[in-house]
């Protein structure tokens, strides 16, 4: 039976923990993919692009990939892009 208080106890703490600091969590993620030239760098952009199109997000790329959208360096930062958007920056 005491099992069962301190297991629910642990489990309260972690669930009002959680509602408490759930407003800091960050929604956004950044990835950089590093290489040295003609390591596939672009190819593994246009393999996320493809992934993230099936899904039904919304592709913008710097360069020209199929099925993205093309946007311009300016843009980034002056532009305000829908939820579920992958932005691709390719050098």
């Amino acid at each position: 039976m005491i099992v069962f208080q301190i297991a629910f106890y642990i489990l309260a703490a972690v669930l009002v923990w959680h509602f408490l600091t759930r407003k800091y969590l960050n929604p956004y993620r950044l990835i950089f993919i590093f290489g040295k030239k003609g390591s596939g760098k672009s190819t593994l952009l246009a393999k996320y692009a493809s992934r993230y199109r099936s899904r039904g997000w919304n592709v913008f790329s710097t360069e020209a990939i199929i099925g993205t959208q093309r946007i311009a360096y300016e843009d980034i930062g002056h532009r305000t892009f829908p939820p579920e958007s992958l932005i691709i920056i390719d050098e």
